[in-house]
């Protein structure tokens, strides 16, 4: 093919409505989403939201090391006292090779408008994978990227949920493209997107995205078998299945030692349940994973499920981002509180400010699921026009994530799930299986659309179903505008029960005098106010909903009916589902979510305090508790931190944390003195047994090495934290987890251990006393590598403040391997000779350098395949070109 042949297919090519429709639509999403958060994204302003800070925080040090060094640490001691960077920093050499495609995705827009224009674009790439048409591929695109709940976890600073997020769509779209016969391209596509959102590292996306493939890949069989082209299928599956290989093979690093490290996190099962335990610590059945009630939480009640059509259906949002902060969002700060003082008056109790707008039964949430009333209706009207197994899939899951992310509140389907469906018991937050639904009803509705439109007298044909799919939804929403307590009481069972508690004591004080007799009524027309204020947020957003079908539902029949065209009747109805997305994500996310200053700025959330900057004045190697903050990630920016907060923290930690570390906490300061027995005896008994707790929690710290002490009158210098290693000569072995932990009720920490009889050959029997000038120190520290000298006369245990863990860790005596202990239920321990030896220990995980070399293979057949589908695409237009020329010089 001539250049001028070339060039004239290409301009060929653009005058296609599908080609020139695309590129429309990139720029239609680019728009939208530079304007979504402008000016903040125009202006260099950041997000910098809670989990954005607590990433921060957790990584600080090993980017710091990473800085000083060029070297990438897997070990960070910022939080828990030491723990792999696998789930805080995940980054191996392999991913250079594709991680470059996430810029090029984004189209170099602005953070974080480039997040929002990836989102809609894997939809866009998905929509032409199943054949729609450009304009209504833009639609589901652009419902898609606005849903709520995407915008939300961006304030929120869920940046590596939302990139998982964006190749979700495509993905599907490529194995959607290989069950109808693309093979080549579609599982080529397929392995490319996959291996962009494995990347991502959020396993329960890929997690539910599973679900929509599995449906799908069984809808093409139905397909199949009907047609008699099983064959196909097979063909199909077996590609869909190589592009997943290839894809896991490209992110094996990252996925074998997540795969690995869950099993040593709080998302499996702690060892202290015993297998003939009938429920576990806090009195539920073991799942094998993680609590129930942490599996099940952050569930919609059923009637919260509406907020899909209405999204103030129980009230929005707990908080909102704010400059860096989240502000709570009080029945107080709406309009009509303000603007009427009876109400003020009336509140003599000021309950009202203490009182959310949401009311739902998750307690806290930055906001709902709202996927756009149009949306609703449109996919309503595809489960009733749109013919075929494909169909009929989408609405099975998309039903079944309305029913999983019910969590408690559908104990039946949940425990299901748990105890028989794999993995499940590993992820948290119940309605996360939402993402399932705002992909599937967008894209139905977008096909009911392309079927309704696309023939004349669609309205005719469709008269009834047009007419319960704009009906159904349009009484849903006159209901809730009209009476909105047919969806619900306007309080949660724990306000409940806190009102319950005030009621008793209203009354206990009017009949004691302190209140006067009309305190109750008072008290009464208050719960009265704020149940109308949040019926009054019910009644006005069903309004709106309302508001918004009819003109959607308008345009959608004068279309149908060919009053106008179906261009514009298309434009129209976009421009609906735009106005009314966009319109509801500006509550969650505005200009006032953003800062000016970076995330490091000395007046950002992520400042160093004073406490801060006298703990940093002490060079040497500890750790800090902050006991007030104890879950809190910020001072991790700092300081080598006891407590912190990561959603899969170390089990063992986390049962430490939970059985003795709990009494310090509660108690809130540092009291050395509880040390002393004499003191502790001359209390109650009530008062001992709670003072021992504490004590045994302080010497649980004290072999943690924490020197410092936050509390809530200030700062304090521990003087019995122990280094970071000591010398011994006596150990006692346990037969079970529950017995090393009980141990650690009454251990002396200073002079024995307690080991698990697992570790006896490690670690040996006793060892013949100390003698004077028996030491070890710490000469050397990294994250990932820690040197010491020890001088012993004869065999001794050297124990390290050191967190174990079972794999990665390795260690030397005088250049000799050694093998590492576990001691104390959580520290690291060594049999040293008599004599004087340098230790040595580093992290470098064996399976980071097995796994590397098939990344890098998987990842060079990706590409190799995607090469080979753009030269047969251009070997193809190139035969065609030539047919072509014959026809012209035959005529």
């Amino acid at each position: 093919m001539t250049d001028k042949k070339l060039s004239t297919t290409l301009i060929d090519a653009l005058k296609r409505p599908q080609v020139w429709g695309f590129l429309v639509s990139i720029a239609v999403m680019a728009l939208v989403s530079i304007a979504f958060f402008a000016p903040d994204n125009i202006e260099g302003n950041s997000l910098s939201q809670h989990d954005m800070q607590q990433g921060a925080a957790n990584g600080e040090e090993a980017r710091a090391y990473a800085e000083a060094t060029g070297e990438k640490t897997l070990w960070t001691n910022s939080l828990f006292s030491g723990m792999p960077t696998f789930q805080i920093s995940p980054g191996y050499p392999s991913n250079s090779l594709f991680s470059w495609l996430n810029s090029v995705y984004g189209m170099g827009l602005p953070s974080p408008s480039n997040l929002l224009f990836m989102m809609m674009l894997g939809m866009l790439i998905m929509c032409y994978c199943m054949r729609l048409r450009w304009w209504y591929a833009l639609i589901a695109a652009v419902a898609w990227g606005l849903s709520s709940y995407f915008v939300i976890i961006i304030g929120a600073g869920h940046i590596w949920k939302f990139l998982a997020l964006t190749y979700v769509p495509p993905t599907i779209g490529a194995l959607c493209m290989a069950y109808r016969g693309r093979y080549l391209s579609g599982g080529a596509l397929m392995a490319l997107f996959a291996m962009l959102q494995l990347n991502a590292n959020h396993p329960q996306i890929s997690y539910y995205s599973g679900y929509i493939m599995a449906a799908l890949a069984v809808a093409f069989l139905v397909a199949d078998i009907r047609h008699r082209r099983v064959g196909s299928w097979l063909k199909a599956t077996a590609t869909c299945l190589v592009a997943g290989i290839l894809a896991i093979g490209a992110n094996l690093p990252n996925l074998y030692n997540t795969y690995e490290y869950s099993k040593e996190t709080k998302r499996a099962q702690s060892e202290l349940v015993t297998e003939s335990a009938a429920t576990s610590n806090n009195g539920e059945r073991p799942t094998g994973g993680l609590p129930k009630s942490e599996i099940g939480g952050w569930s919609n009640t059923p009637s919260e499920s509406f907020s899909l059509l209405i999204p103030n259906i129980k009230g929005g949002a707990t908080i909102l981002p704010q400059q860096g902060h989240n502000t709570f969002l009080s029945l107080a700060s709406l309009p009509e509180y303000n603007d009427d003082l009876s109400i003020q008056s009336t509140d003599v109790f000021s309950i009202i400010p203490q009182m959310g707008q949401y009311f739902g039964g998750k307690g806290l949430t930055n906001g709902p699921f709202y996927f756009g009333a149009l949306i609703c209706a449109l996919f309503l009207l595809g489960c009733l026009i749109v013919r075929g197994p494909v169909k009929w899939s989408l609405l099975v899951v998309t039903l079944f994530s309305i029913l999983l992310a019910m969590g408690n509140h559908f104990e039946a389907l949940t425990d299901f799930m748990i105890y028989n469906v794999p993995l499940y018991n590993k992820f948290r937050a119940a309605e996360t299986a939402l993402v399932i639904a705002a992909l599937c009803m967008p894209l139905l509705g977008a096909m009911a659309l392309q079927k309704l439109l696309a023939e004349d007298g669609g309205l005719k044909r469709y008269r009834w179903q047009v007419a319960v799919a704009l009906g159904v939804p349009l009484v849903i929403c006159m209901l809730a505008w009209l009476a909105p307590s047919v969806f619900g009481q306007p309080f949660g069972e724990d306000e409940l029960r806190a009102f319950a508690e005030m009621q008793a004591q209203i009354s206990a004080n009017i009949e004691h005098g302190s209140y006067p007799a009309t305190a109750q009524d008072m008290f009464d027309s208050t719960l009265s106010t704020i149940a109308d204020m949040r019926y009054g947020l019910v009644s006005s957003d069903a309004a709106r909903s309302l508001l918004v079908l009819i003109i959607g539902g308008g345009i959608l029949i004068a279309t149908a009916s060919r009053r106008i065209k179906v261009w514009l009747g298309a434009l129209g109805i976009g421009l609906v589902v735009l106005v009314d997305l966009y319109t509801v994500d500006k509550r969650y996310v505005n200009t006032d979510s953003f800062v000016a200053q970076p995330l490091f700025a000395d007046n950002s959330a992520l400042a160093a305090d004073d406490i801060d900057r006298q703990i940093m004045q002490d060079s040497d190697y500890y750790r800090v508790v902050d006991l007030q903050q104890f879950g809190e990630a910020r001072r991790s920016m700092y300081h080598h931190m006891v407590g912190g907060y990561h959603a899969a923290k170390l089990n063992r930690y986390n049962d430490l944390i939970e059985r003795r570390m709990n009494t310090a906490q509660a108690y809130g300061t540092y009291i050395p003195e509880v040390r002393d027995d004499s003191l502790i005896n001359a209390e109650s008994e009530d008062r001992q047994q709670i003072l021992r707790k504490l004590a045994a929690d302080y010497r649980v710290l004290d072999m943690l090495n924490t020197r410092y002490f936050i509390c809530r009158d200030g700062l304090k210098r521990n003087e019995y934290a122990m280094g970071p290693a000591w010398l011994l000569s006596s150990i006692d072995y346990v037969d079970n987890a529950n017995a090393e932990m009980q141990a650690l009720a009454d251990l002396a920490p200073a002079t024995v251990a307690v080991a698990d009889r697992r570790f006896s050959d490690v670690l040996g029997q006793d060892c013949a006393p100390l003698t004077e000038g028996d030491s070890i120190y710490l000469t050397s520290y990294a994250p990932n590598r820690l040197t010491y000298r020890a001088k012993n006369a004869n065999d001794a245990i050297a124990v390290f403040s050191e967190v174990y863990f079972p794999w990665g860790w390795h260690a030397t005596i005088d250049g000799e391997d050694a093998a590492i202990g576990r001691v104390n239920y959580i520290l690291r321990a060594m049999r040293l000779p008599a004599g004087e030896h340098e230790i040595e220990m580093w992290f470098d995980p064996d399976s980071i350098h097995s796994t590397t070399a098939i990344a890098y293979t998987s990842i060079i057949i990706i590409y190799l395949a995607l090469a080979l589908s753009l030269f047969r695409a251009y070997t193809r237009s190139k035969c065609s070109g030539k047919a072509e020329d014959k026809l012209e010089n035959k005529d």
